[in-house]
């Protein structure tokens, strides 16, 4: 099924260029609408014959911005479509704030064809994947209910049917709450597998275990979280502290799983028919993982009292880190990494702040080692990098992970330049050999190849066994002792064409490399011919 795209821009031009730059009908899509501002993208997209899957639309607008129109359509659940920012450099902290509404991506201007191609294709694959599931269900399960709810959809029957089975009584309240496993990664660097189904039926069992809930309360909802519903009816025997019940929930998985467990419980409601809420804040709750100060089992009320930021680093400790890359400095790898970190965790980052802030640093190394013609898809730990998001790492385990990354790259990278440098010195060679008639020198070559001329003529010698000099005098000289057996060029001439602007000190070179000046080695040559001559002379019978 082709999915319907709107581009929203206020410059007709840009919209033409994107039109233009995507082999739209190849990745499955089909730019169905346009508009020039958030307001009449937005009534397109109320309109009861839109069925638009995607928007793609800039931040700056008259009339209303993008940021606006997502916010509008997110927040009064106007429509299902995703959202794609198109921001200029200086817009980035300003898309950053629509993270949190939902969207899927952000490209930087100007937009490369690669990056929007990419983001295309893993979209199509997310909503044909979202649309799967919703096929395969069938029916409202509790899970579909969790996800349905977590979106801000309307779900009243189910919510219904569900209130009977909980029964809360007077004065007592329902929270939602997600377990979020940190295994990490294997010896491979692969993601393990977790929470599949034996793990569900392990968190089910505590659950069991420390108070009364139905197991079908526990479902998965990826492979690194599951979700349930608890009920303060059911704690009588923690006080009805979910404080108390979840420090004894986060104990017990810990030592049944084997692996680090994190525990986020929304607000609490008083009613089922607010349990949306409750999805909605335990949701929230994952942004805060790698904020400082937060504990393996969060509470919304008490987390959300820190406010989340989006701010981007230092710039100066991107550069400091690619720099440290780009000259194998593995202590210097790990020391601007960590304080990366150090900022991230202080500055109380949002988990999808840091997915932008990560991404960033790893596409740039990418792009320079692909300059190189490095083969990243080698990177063992490309794969876990990219999906890092995906997989339940602990503050330290990214960071390691991180570091990992950097250190292979840099190390690909000094390979790399070995590879470059040996073929460099190669193309050296050839070039002394092609232009030895020139004036050049070991300076004038380094510069015509971008190299330091020390390191040139070090490398040369290592190379072939011969300084610079001498091998460009022995090819001079070789080529002046050619010239003086095949032609009657004077001796100046001969200096000449062979690169020497000095008649006299060709004349020095060639005697110090022959043991005898130019013009001896030619009338040796002629004596011997004359020589050569008078043998083969038939002599005459008397």
């Amino acid at each position: 099924m082709t999915l319907q795209v709107m581009l929203v821009d206020d410059e007709q031009y840009v919209r033409k260029g994107l039109l233009g730059l995507i082999d739209w009908e190849t990745l499955g899509y089909c730019v169905s609408h346009e508009a020039d501002n958030g307001k009449d993208a937005l009534r397109i997209l109320t309109s009861r014959q839109s069925d638009i899957d995607v928007v793609i639309t800039d931040i700056r607008m008259p009339v209303m911005d993008g940021l606006k129109l997502i916010e509008e359509v997110k927040l009064h659940n106007l429509s299902p479509c995703k959202f794609i920012i198109l921001s200029g450099y200086n817009d980035f902290s300003y898309a950053q704030s629509a993270i949190r509404f939902g969207v899927s991506d952000y490209i930087l201007k100007p937009i490369e064809e690669e990056d929007l191609e990419e983001t295309l294709r893993k979209l199509a694959l997310q909503i044909k994947e979202e649309r799967l599931q919703k096929a395969i269900s069938g029916r409202l399960t509790l899970r579909g209910l969790f996800e349905q709810l977590s979106r801000g959809e309307q779900a009243a029957k189910a919510v219904m049917e569900l209130d009977e089975r909980v029964h809360l009584s007077k004065g007592s309240v329902l929270r939602y709450g997600i377990v979020e496993l940190n295994r990490g990664l294997s010896e491979e660097g692969e993601a393990t597998d977790y929470l599949i189904k034996d793990n569900v039926s392990v968190v089910a069992q505590a659950l069991q275990t420390l108070v009364d809930v139905p197991s079908d309360f526990v479902v998965q909802l990826r492979n690194q979280q599951c979700a349930f519903l608890i009920c303060s009816d059911a704690l009588k025997l923690y006080g009805g502290s979910y404080e108390q019940f979840g420090a004894a929930l986060q104990n017990l998985l810990a030592k049944r799983l084997q692996a680090g467990v994190t525990l986020y419980f929304g607000a609490s409601v008083k009613d089922m028919k607010q349990l949306s809420a409750s999805i909605q804040t335990a949701n929230e709750l994952l942004q805060y993982k790698y904020v400082k100060g937060m504990k393996d089992v969060l509470f919304y009320e008490t987390a959300s009292e820190t406010k989340l930021s989006y701010a981007e680093p230092d710039v100066g400790l991107f550069h400091r880190i690619q720099e440290a890359v780009e000259e194998q400095e593995t202590e210097k790898i790990k020391t601007t990494i960590a304080m990366l970190f150090t900022e991230i965790e202080t500055k109380s980052l949002a988990k999808d702040a840091i997915r932008t802030i990560i991404d960033r640093y790893v596409h740039r190394i990418l792009g320079t080692l692909q300059g190189m013609q490095g083969p990243t898809d080698l990177l063992v730990n490309l794969k876990p990098m990219l999906s890092w998001d995906a997989q339940p790492l602990s503050f330290g385990q990214l960071q390691d992970l991180f570091i990992s990354f950097m250190i292979e790259s840099s190390r690909m990278m000094e390979q790399l330049r070995g590879e470059q440098t040996k073929g460099s010195i190669h193309k050296i060679k050839s070039y002394i050999e092609h232009h030895y008639q020139e004036n050049i020198n070991l300076k004038s070559i380094a510069a015509e190849f971008y190299m330091n001329p020390v390191y040139v003529g070090q490398l040369f010698k290592k190379t072939y066994g011969q300084y610079f000099n001498e091998f460009l005098l022995s090819i001079r000289i070789g080529e002046a002792k050619k010239l003086l057996r095949q032609t009657d060029l004077r001796i100046y001439e001969i200096a000449e064409k062979v690169g020497f602007n000095n008649a006299d000190y060709f004349v020095a070179q060639f005697e110090k490399m022959e043991d005898m000046p130019p013009s001896e080695y030619r009338k040796k040559l002629l004596t011997k011919q004359g020589g050569h001559s008078h043998e083969n002379t038939t002599i005459p019978a008397k």
